[in-house]
């Protein structure tokens, strides 16, 4: 894996083929003229860039595929996990006594260890490269998109989930937006994990019904137009045995 990505990143970025081949098309050309005199530039080799712009871009996917493939292997089957369903006699644990899930730790040095990996091969002096965003921040906002987007689906598969193991979930997703922030990136699911957090703390218990009916009418707000947001939510909160009103409960998902 190292092997592969030193290689397909020096590709995209140390040498910066991409740009220099695209140049070298632009320049070959020929003019042509017609009757009226007026010219037009024709390029040469018109498949041939097609061509290199796929393998590229064919380079690139790859990157990234190596790049998150360990995050995958990390969050394997993680919706069967059974730390989701441990139960702890004392059900009112507090949440500052709970330590991260080894897991989400490794997940952390993981990307850590990918910006020191990555930097290497970038010259913070480049401006070319800033200005075609093939720097550390675009490959780190690429791989956490795509790691934030498989917790937000496997979480979505959890059937049940005990008091504890909801608390510990909240705990974890916590410690990663902390590693966002960290790591200056903000991803387009944040919003979706800040409302997962919200409905794994929530306790049922202590709401009355109408109270219940606006904190959840505001959290599917906050995702309503995000795709499958509330459908998530509602799966979520159904895993956690939360008593929904039936406002909320019997509400068709209208989504855009």
């Amino acid at each position: 894996d190292e092997y592969f990505f030193n290689a397909t990143y020096v590709l995209l970025v140390d040498n910066k083929i991409e740009k220099k081949i695209s140049n070298f098309y632009k320049k070959m050309t020929i003019v042509l003229k017609d009757k009226s005199t007026s010219s037009k530039k024709v390029p040469l080799l018109p498949q041939s860039n097609i061509m290199t712009e796929k393998l590229y871009n064919a380079a690139r996917d790859f990157n990234l595929f190596i790049m998150v493939s360990d995050l995958r292997h990390k969050l394997n089957k993680f919706s069967t996990w059974s730390i989701w369903n441990k139960i702890d006699k004392n059900d009112q644990l507090p949440m500052f006594s709970l330590d991260t899930s080894e897991y989400m730790t490794n997940i952390g040095d993981y990307l850590f260890t990918l910006v020191q990996n990555m930097q290497p091969f970038v010259d913070n002096n480049d401006n070319e490269t800033s200005k075609n965003n093939h720097d550390v921040s675009y490959w780190l906002q690429l791989v956490t998109n795509g790691l934030s987007k498989l917790l937000v689906h496997e979480i979505s598969k959890i059937k049940t989930f005990s008091p504890l193991g909801s608390q510990q979930l909240s705990c974890d997703l916590k410690y990663l937006l902390d590693i966002y922030s960290a790591l200056s990136i903000s991803t387009k699911h944040d919003i979706m994990i800040t409302c997962i957090i919200e409905i794994s703390q929530v306790n049922d218990k202590k709401y009355t019904n109408n109270e219940l009916l606006q904190y959840f009418s505001d959290i599917f707000q906050s995702v309503q137009n995000i795709p499958n947001g509330i459908k998530i939510l509602k799966n979520i909160i159904k895993s956690r045995n939360i008593n929904m009103p039936l406002p909320i409960a019997q509400a068709k998902i209208v989504q855009k």
